[in-house]
């Protein structure tokens, strides 16, 4: 399946946006198909229907369906004891909540998902999870732990040569060294993470990062160097 799509970049979609807006028209029937799936006990393909749908979901924040379809793909990952899918189906799930400001229940959902992964010792996996956790941490006050969760993601990242991933936890690192004071740092981590995003043609990282730049930037009392990052 991913496969696929991976030789033939261009063979459905001629770019993001043009995705995005057939997922748009097509989510109600993806829904009933995975509800068919799981009611017809295939399990596998009911998660797999709710993996591919997890950066849709992200970018449109469809709240009471995304958490609806991550529900049914958790109890599918959960009949397939499949420990990494259960951990995908709950980092999903713990991001709608973390966008919905239910910190308590991404939480739970994020350290689940932790110990799944680390079972599994599935690397890449943890990262997320604590990723999670990080923002979590962020959003409620408290930017050094956050800064600990954001580290030890970057560290496995960085183990792993996964330079994109580095990139996001810079971005994260510089958003909680911001929350922290350390502007300097934060200046620096966010630069960093914004020209690897603009050479990697990313737009949504980059400009989420330059806005967090901005913000640091005008926190510093650099109003031209904020004004051409918001430019």
């Amino acid at each position: 399946y991913y496969s696929h799509y991976e030789s033939q970049p261009h063979a459905v979609f001629e770019n993001r946006s043009a995705g995005l807006a057939w997922l748009e028209t097509e989510l109600s029937t993806l829904i009933a198909v995975t509800e068919q799936a799981q009611s017809q006990g295939l399990h596998e393909t009911v998660w797999q229907i709710c993996e591919a749908l997890a950066t849709f979901f992200s970018r449109r924040k469809h709240y009471r369906n995304w958490i609806k379809t991550f529900q049914i793909g958790l109890a599918a990952a959960q009949a397939c004891e499949d420990r990494i899918a259960q951990a995908r189906m709950l980092e999903a799930l713990g991001l709608a909540y973390l966008n919905l400001r239910d910190f308590s229940t991404a939480n739970r959902c994020h350290h689940q998902a932790l110990d799944l992964e680390r079972a599994a010792g599935h690397r890449i996996g943890e990262t997320s999870a604590l990723e999670g956790l990080g923002i979590a941490e962020l959003a409620t006050g408290d930017p050094d732990r956050a800064i600990g969760y954001f580290t030890r993601a970057r560290d496995i990242l960085q183990e792993l040569g996964r330079p994109r991933g580095v990139a996001l936890m810079g971005r994260r690192l510089g958003e909680a060294a911001k929350a922290a004071g350390r502007l300097t740092e934060a200046i620096e981590l966010l630069n960093s993470a914004s020209r690897f995003f603009g050479q990697a043609d990313e737009p949504y990282h980059e400009s989420r990062t330059l806005n967090e730049l901005a913000d640091a930037y005008l926190h510093s009392g650099r109003l031209d160097a904020a004004e051409r990052a918001l430019q």
